[in-house]
């Protein structure tokens, strides 16, 4: 099935039901990490496979079986055609020139734990890869050659990170749950670190971004004391990351499916049930609603910023474009 553009509604990307079990046109499970590069994109997920995909095209350009590495990745970085992975606790450097398969070139080990962040250095030209501290203290960030995957260089991490976002030319801001890390890709040191107070809570996820701090919230409660019956909601509240003051009152909205994702130009966009909600944080109001893909469950913005990429509890990936403003810049 082609993928055409459209104004409204979604598209789909794939059907996880093509393909021969050797050779699969999609994930058949919940999509880990996407990374993006161009109009090309690399997905991981809970099973053996990686895939890079093209907008436009409903097939994956390249197919990865990793499962003669080890159990599944969680992460994926796509540079050119370079594509690095991390099935069984290492990270693996693929080559994909276009002139057949994936080849593999190159794997680095040595890992003590799963690696949660994969991210080429342009700054310095080197592969940083982080590493899952499943306990205080016991995380690592590690540099490596990004042609051999020698270590060059590795230090201690306190928690988790999972995301990276570029805050100038050398500097990076290392995102986790509950942390973040302002990193040196040139003098490779963590500059400052920022961690949210309080204890952990499985169902209240906090993100720190540059400019802004966000706590994510989903609750159960009772509907009807006589029967018993159940009902989730969610809710967003936005601090300063400086200060914590916050921004506005909290937000209450319906329950979240899984993960959304911040723009670059502070729209945010959260999963539901029933619609993909896109708010103005900074604001505290909601911008606008678009139909969901079925069982829908993550959200990632493409890079232009135009169009969500959505995945679903079945492994399923849809292009989602986003409301157009009028001509005097207003959202539909």
């Amino acid at each position: 099935m082609a993928v055409t553009r459209a104004g409204v509604g979604r598209v789909d990307l794939l059907r996880k039901d093509d393909g021969a079990a050797h050779h699969p046109a999609g994930h058949g499970c919940l999509v880990r990490d996407v990374s993006f590069d161009g109009e090309r994109f690399a997905t991981v997920g809970y099973d053996r496979w990686a895939f890079v995909w093209s907008r436009g095209r409903a097939d994956p350009v390249a197919v990865i079986d990793g499962g003669h590495h080890g159990p599944p990745g969680m992460a994926v970085h796509l540079a050119g055609d370079q594509l690095y992975t991390s099935f069984g606790g290492c990270v693996q450097r693929w080559s994909l020139d276009g002139s057949g398969a994936p080849t593999l070139w190159a794997e680095g080990t040595g890992f003590d734990d799963d690696l949660t962040l994969i991210r080429l250095l342009p700054a310095s030209g080197l592969l940083l890869v982080a590493v899952r501290a499943a306990r205080w203290g016991a995380g690592e960030l590690c540099l490596l050659d990004p042609i051999t995957l020698e270590t060059v260089d590795r230090s201690s991490l306190d928690w988790t990170v999972y995301a990276a976002d570029p805050l100038d030319e050398r500097r990076l801001l290392l995102r986790g749950d509950r942390v973040t890390v302002e990193y040196d890709t040139v003098e490779r040191r963590s500059i400052r670190r920022k961690i949210h107070a309080g204890q952990p809570d499985t169902r209240t996820h906090r993100y720190l971004y540059p400019h802004r701090a966000l706590q994510v919230e989903k609750r159960t409660y009772v509907t009807r004391e006589e029967t018993g019956e159940l009902a989730e909601r969610g809710w967003l509240t936005m601090t300063d990351p400086t200060d914590g003051t916050v921004r506005h009152d909290r937000i209450e909205t319906v329950e979240f499916t899984g993960r959304g994702d911040l723009a670059a130009d502070g729209v945010f966009a959260t999963p539901h049930p029933d619609a993909i909600r896109l708010w103005d944080l900074d604001a505290g109001k909601m911008l606008h609603e678009l139909p969901p893909p079925p069982l829908l469950h993550r959200l990632w913005w493409f890079p232009d910023g135009r169009s969500l990429l959505a995945s679903t509890y079945n492994g399923g990936l849809h292009e989602v474009p986003g409301p157009r403003p009028d001509a005097d810049g207003r959202m539909p």
